[in-house]
């Protein structure tokens, strides 16, 4: 029976302490752990680490870091997180595969570090950049943005493109009537202090209403609506703002002159168009503004105010952009500085169903008078802005036509006149 056999005789029993400690056990007889060694030498069959181990290590590493940083980029810290101990599961079952199978012993320890040094590294690193990105949003535009729109921009901010891009934006330009001869009744101390109460109450309204204040300059406000964030109604919102800003300043005004201080009337300027907007400057100093031919004539048409002796315009762009909740009349077709085709420019009355029926009088009449002005029927466009004068004595527009009917009676347009009144100054 033993003939050509290697026979091994032990003892395996517990209380002979021969037992050993193997991966396959903690009990495990020392004799046996012999008799393993014996038949893995004459069956050839060896526990070894191939020589192409250190070749496949390097590999899995490669793959596995590679892997995980491509997912973990473009996923969140959960989907990472499952990837992540997805591939060490599979990677850990493979090697136990080959162990147990083939006899191979490949390397564990490198590439599940990899993968979790990966993991832990990418993920600590996005949270410190969102973190930063965050912080550079809020710090960023908290100062002239709404809150709301802040806090839609750090939760989306690739909403954001830094460094311009084309929006559809309504641009706001604002400035206060007479300033200049204001501030020479005050002392600095009291023309900052009231500046700053009227900035304050009409960057409130501004930012009510999710609109971007540019910056100021003096007592003008630029402003614009439609970017960063984007408004689907921005022509309405920002005539909404007009309104509520003239009824705050309205407002104000009562209280200044009952405290026997100097009352502010602001001009408002608004056009609708495409606009470049973003971070624009030097490297050291940007702003978050905007550019483009929409800009100067809300610029223009500020300045337009003082010719009608109104206090908010609107171009044709915004008028229609609008919609019929905002009560506009037409107030005439000008030529601005800078552009070749007339802009026909409308004053903002107020919202549809609240606005005053007076007002609403004076329009009708206004816009008859103009109907004919421009058919050049001086006499007849003279009546109607009378019947407009007899109902608003007051009325700028009325009285702004009436003279300039009047002109014209006396010395008429040239032929090829189109109705537009060119302005001579910006």
């Amino acid at each position: 029976m033993l003939a050509d056999k290697i026979v091994m005789i032990g003892a395996t029993a517990v209380g002979i302490y021969d037992l050993r400690v193997t991966p396959f056990g903690s009990v495990f007889p020392g004799l046996e752990i012999h008799a393993n060694v014996v038949s893995s030498v004459l069956q050839n069959r060896y526990i070894i680490h191939p020589g192409w181990g250190a070749l496949f290590d390097l590999i899995a590493i490669i793959i596995a870091g590679f892997l995980l940083g491509f997912i973990l980029a473009r996923t969140g810290v959960i989907a990472g997180g499952i990837t992540a101990f997805s591939l060490g599961t599979v990677f850990i079952f493979f090697c136990q595969y080959m162990f147990s199978s083939q006899g191979l012993v490949l390397n564990l320890v490198y590439p599940v570090t990899v993968l979790i040094v990966t993991y832990t590294a990418i993920t600590g690193y996005k949270y410190l950049s969102e973190s930063h990105q965050k912080k550079f949003i809020k710090d960023a535009f908290s100062s002239y943005l709404a809150p709301t729109v802040v806090k839609q921009l750090i939760d989306s901010p690739e909403t954001l493109s830094l460094g311009g891009e084309e929006r559809t934006i309504t641009a706001f330009f604002s400035d206060v009537q007479g300033f200049t001869s204001i501030s020479e009744k005050l002392t600095p101390g009291e023309l900052v202090e009231l500046l700053n109460e009227f900035l304050t109450e009409m960057t409130d309204v501004v930012l009510e209403h999710e609109g971007t204040v540019d910056k100021f300059e003096g007592d003008a406000i630029i402003a614009f609506f439609g970017a960063p964030n984007y408004l689907e109604n921005q022509a309405e919102v920002a005539c909404m703002a007009c309104i509520d800003m003239q009824a705050r300043l309205e407002k104000m005004r009562a209280r200044w002159r009952e405290e026997g201080q100097p009352e502010l009337h602001m001009r408002i300027g608004l056009c609708t168009g495409p606009a470049v907007v973003g971070n624009m400057g030097s490297k050291s100093r940007m702003d978050y503004t905007m550019m483009g031919d929409t800009v100067n004539p809300a610029a223009r048409l500020e300045g337009v105010n003082k010719i009608y002796g109104i206090y908010t315009l609107v171009s044709d762009s915004t008028r229609h952009a609008a919609g019929d909740s905002i009560v506009t009349r037409e107030i005439d077709a000008i030529n601005v500085i800078g552009k070749a085709v007339p802009i026909t420019v409308y004053e903002i009355l107020g919202y549809q169903g609240s606005t005053d029926q007076n007002l609403l009088a004076v329009a009708d009449a206004y816009n008859k008078g103009l109907y004919a002005y421009r058919n050049q029927e001086w006499n007849r466009a003279i009546i109607h802005f009378n019947a407009a004068l007899d109902i608003d004595p007051q009325g700028g527009p009325s009285k702004t036509m009436l003279a300039r009917c009047n002109d014209y009676k006396k010395s008429p347009p040239p032929k090829d006149w189109n109705g537009a009144y060119t302005m001579t100054s910006k």
